[in-house]
């Protein structure tokens, strides 16, 4: 139970593939059965007490009185109170470094627009009031491009909300090479609410006036060389941030009839996801663990052989971190996300490590670290395990005798798997999914998305039938 609220194992469902571990109503029928039933009742509400708290699982529930938008700064406070009061939760504990009355007024921020960027996992309750909050551009300010990294090639913006600018945003653009790219992170947003997740950050479908694109990339322009990476511009043959827009994104955007129809007012669709704070690559965090291991033949194997490990010992010092490779392999197989490792698009949000964590901008995420599913715009893509970074349920899968068999699952997520059938998953998504990324996305490649769902729940089957519940589902 360490690390149940780590990775947000506690669903609601029940699983058909749990159906057995369900524990019956006691009956007692001995004289004394009265008396045992009331302290049984009691332990019991105290339990239930206990958990709703945190004073279980080290990480208070959220409370539904957000939905109506009373006692939100309240709620921010009892949860920075107790934020490290569980000491059985896996994972360091950062203590707030805000002042109460600093969070009450983060309180009032989110009560204003039903977005908190440290609520992670994130709960569905606000994910409506937050999408409408951030997804009208005319309330964004500040737009400012982010620059390319060696492993971030696409052009991103970085806005603020009008309203109280320390609510911040991330904006993707349509460009060459990731035409879908906005789309795909809004459906990966909705297949996250339709699996129960709550990893992936509230994420709109909006449309950005082209002028005002155009108006960001002139004003940037003289950056160009702190903006482009020489790596990227000369494939494309351009030297200024400004033609990079113009080209890569406008002009492509066009080509691939992205561009709605709305004479005198061209806009283009973009994504816009919350910002989280005090994220990081999960290679540098407390959850950091070895790419290889040393194999029984004295050479050096790969940690996916640990996922294969049902009949054996998991390695206990990185249970937490290797159980949320399995929920992120399995996460990103149904989606089609060829575009995340250990190494890569894997994120922590808290549990910084070394020398420069003192001085990363913005404030720090209170309590445990966590995981959060960030740069999804690959998904919706055709797996191959040839590629550099394959995927662990998909490798594991078509070659089963070179690394063994994926086998080691998150009990939270087969839950919410077995509860959603295969053939009815591209219509959950598409009830979740805005009307123009709906309309946008293939129907074929969410049918696809479907078709894999069922591998999965095949497989944990398999898995189940042959090692059994208790070391095939961990938590």
């Amino acid at each position: 139970k360490a690390t149940v609220s780590v990775l947000n194992c506690h669903a609601s469902v029940t699983s058909p593939l749990l159906a057995p571990m369900r524990r019956t109503r006691l009956r007692e029928r001995r004289p004394h059965g009265r008396l045992l039933r009331a302290c049984l009742c009691v332990i019991c509400f105290w339990l239930g007490w206990l958990v709703w708290h945190g004073g279980l699982w080290g990480a208070p529930r959220r409370t539904r009185r957000r939905a109506a938008g009373v006692g939100v700064e309240h709620a921010i406070e009892e949860r920075v109170v107790s934020a490290c009061a569980g000491g059985n939760t896996s994972g360091p504990c950062v203590a707030p470094e805000f002042s109460a009355a600093e969070w009450r007024e983060w309180g009032a921020l989110v009560a204003a627009s039903g977005c908190n960027p440290f609520d992670v996992p994130f709960d569905p309750v606000d994910d409506a009031r937050c999408l409408e909050t951030i997804g009208t551009a005319s309330t964004w300010t500040e737009l400012r491009p982010v620059p390319q990294t060696d492993d971030a090639r696409t052009i991103k913006l970085e806005a603020r909300w009008g309203a109280d600018p320390r609510l911040r945003l991330l904006i993707k653009l349509p460009q060459r090479g990731f035409t879908l790219e906005p789309y795909n992170e809004v459906a990966a947003f909705a297949a996250d609410r339709v699996l129960a997740g709550g990893r992936v950050p509230p994420t709109a479908l909006a449309f950005l006036p082209i002028a005002r694109l155009r108006d960001v990339a002139a004003a940037h322009d003289p950056e160009s060389g702190a903006l482009l990476r020489p790596m990227y511009t000369d494939i494309e043959g351009i030297e200024s941030f400004r033609e990079y827009v113009e080209e890569v994104v406008i002009a492509h955007a066009a080509d691939a009839g992205l561009l709605p129809y709305c004479p005198g007012c061209e806009v283009l669709p973009v994504s816009v996801q919350l910002f989280v704070h005090d994220v990081r690559k999960l290679t540098d965090s407390v959850y950091a663990h070895p790419l290889t291991f040393p194999s029984d033949g004295g050479k050096r194997a790969s940690w996916r052989r640990h996922l294969a490990a049902a009949d054996r010992e998991f390695p206990a010092a990185h249970h937490v971190a290797l159980l949320w490779e399995s929920y992120a392999a399995v996460f990103d197989y149904v989606m089609g996300n060829r575009d995340r490792a250990p190494d890569k698009n894997n994120f922590v949000v808290g549990g910084c490590v070394g020398g420069g964590c003192a001085g990363s901008p913005g404030p720090r995420h209170p309590g445990r670290p966590t995981f959060v599913l960030l740069d999804n715009g690959k998904i919706l893509s055709e797996l191959d395990v040839k590629s550099r970074r394959p995927n662990p349920f998909h490798i594991m899968l078509t070659a089963p005798d070179a690394e063994g068999e994926f086998c080691v699952f998150d009990r939270g997520l087969v839950e919410a798997v077995a509860a959603v059938p295969p053939e009815a998953f591209p219509d959950r998504l598409r009830a979740v999914l805005p009307a123009a990324a709906a309309q946008v996305i293939p129907d074929v490649l969410l049918e696809a998305c479907g078709a894999r769902l069922e591998t999965v729940r095949a497989q944990v089957e398999k898995c189940v039938s042959r090692y059994g519940r208790r070391s095939v589902l961990r938590s």
